[in-house]
């Protein structure tokens, strides 16, 4: 396992517009997920032992809250969730 490839990702995933991120996600989604409990929308990667090491070190990708609901399913159309 490369932690720091999902380092080096979750580095550059911060940095993006929105628009990228959908990309992004979209490009990557064999090692991402996006989460939702109808309230919060989180990103964590699928493999469960990369993301408890990220999440020891607090290391995010990051949703802003400037995504509305309208941005959130039209991501989830896009990439297929």
């Amino acid at each position: 396992m490369d932690f720091q490839e999902f380092i080096n990702m979750a580095y550059l995933f911060n940095k993006m517009s929105f628009e990228n991120k959908i990309v992004y996600l979209k490009e990557h989604k064999d090692k991402l997920e996006l989460h939702n409990d109808y309230n919060w929308w989180w990103i964590e990667a699928k493999n469960k032992i990369i993301e408890e090491f990220l999440k020891e070190r607090e290391i995010v990708f990051e949703i802003k809250r400037e995504w509305d609901t309208h941005d959130i399913w039209c991501l989830l159309k896009i990439i297929g969730v």
